[in-house]
């Protein structure tokens, strides 16, 4: 399967749509962007009978988002992966702060997008030991959080 990280709205036929159920929420028009998963209703409205009648459908749009990390990182200073960093790209809200966590999800560090390199050091400034860690990422939406993990080799 192709990594999909957006789906531009097509053109309808009839109908509007929206992100809520019977025309409600948010309204999207075609050729907006959509960035992350979601759910979108086309609803349209029919008053040509004297009683309330509408058409509705859905579908659901399943983003797979591609954020750029390395997967591993060995903070040796031998000047090959010695930092740990994850580039900032459209899909992540402006200035995230990323929390890293280790395996018992106890909070080891907190990293800001294309502005800082880890070390693999704790917030007091212990080198952690050799391990899987993870992490989360908000994305632009503010709904959706991306996770991933990489390991530190030392």
């Amino acid at each position: 399967m192709d990594t999909i990280n957006y789906y531009v709205l097509p053109d309808l036929n009839t109908g509007n749509y929206y992100f809520a159920t019977m025309g409600q929420g948010t309204a999207y028009f075609p050729g907006d962007s959509i960035f992350y998963s979601m759910t979108l209703y086309i609803y349209e409205a029919n008053t040509s009978h004297s009683i309330n009648c509408y058409d509705e459908s859905f579908f659901h749009i399943t983003i797979k988002y591609e954020l750029e990390f390395p997967k591993y990182f060995s903070p040796n200073n031998d000047g090959i992966k010695d930092y740990r960093t994850i580039k900032h790209n459209r899909l992540m809200q402006d200035n995230p702060v990323i929390p890293v966590y280790n395996k018992y999800g106890a909070l080891v560090a907190k990293l800001r997008a294309n502005i800082e390199a880890w070390d693999g050091r704790d917030f007091s400034g212990r080198k952690l030991p050799a391990d899987d860690y993870w992490f989360k990422v908000r994305l632009s939406s503010g709904h959706s959080i991306f996770k991933g993990h990489f390991s530190l080799i030392r």
